[in-house]
């Protein structure tokens, strides 16, 4: 896991630092201060969840898409959304607002990050962290992670993951490293990454031309797996 032990073991002293060694936090479109003064929890009937993000919720409304398919179960599902063009919950949870947000009393809090967290070391550590304090806030409410899908074959991820990253093989290598770092973190876990390889594999064309991104049909595709998840905890 590269640094990662020396990380951990540095324990809750070097943790400020994690959270402090990404840039400053992304607040467009849906972290700005005025649409965290426009979501209150409170004001919406249940149940109510909040989906927390960045673009991969954002291109072509995740959270949206989820509330329709509630609607066809019988649920009249409230959604909120935190999410900016490649925010990084390591960021996220530094922006003031945010915790005022997540302890508006949520039934159930979506959590999605930035695609190549599982990569390296740091962003695990970060990752994990903010997860941590995302939890803390919003108690009660449980967590759903909602770990990013790989992109795909081409993508320069397979040949340059970045500074000090672990360079996945292939999207498979990227779903289990992106899934064994999710699953440690004691959440329930939507298993998008290996979900969307079974789809892609047999034809179905979920990606953005861009191969990083879902289009229409990746986004609902996402959504179906979200609301499976949320079904559950929310029975």
């Amino acid at each position: 896991m590269l640094a990662g032990g020396a990380l951990v073991a540095a324990g809750v002293a070097g943790a400020g630092a994690v959270l402090r060694l990404h840039n400053a936090p992304r607040r467009t479109p849906k972290l700005t201060d005025d649409h965290l003064a426009g979501v209150q929890g409170g004001d919406l009937p249940r149940p109510r969840v909040l989906f927390i993000g960045n673009s991969m919720l954002l291109r072509h409304d995740v959270p949206g898409r989820v509330s329709v398919l509630a609607g066809q179960d019988g649920i009249a599902l409230s959604a909120a959304t935190l999410a900016a063009t490649g925010a990084r919950l390591v960021e996220t949870i530094r922006i003031p607002g945010v915790p005022a947000v997540l302890r508006q009393g949520w039934d159930a809090v979506v959590v999605q990050d930035f695609t190549g967290t599982p990569l390296r070391a740091v962003d695990r550590l970060g990752s994990a962290l903010a997860i941590g304090r995302i939890a803390r806030f919003a108690a009660p409410a449980p967590l759903l992670l909602c770990p990013p899908f790989p992109a795909a074959q081409g993508n320069r991820v397979y040949s340059d993951a970045g500074l000090l990253a672990q360079v996945p093989s292939n999207p498979r290598d990227f779903a289990d490293r992106t899934m064994a770092h999710y699953g440690a973190l004691g959440h329930p876990v939507v298993d998008l990454p290996h979900r969307w390889l079974d789809a892609t594999d047999v034809g179905q064309r979920l990606y953005a031309d861009d191969g990083h991104h879902a289009n229409a049909a990746g986004a609902e595709f996402m959504a179906d797996q979200i609301w499976r998840g949320l079904r559950r905890l929310l029975a």
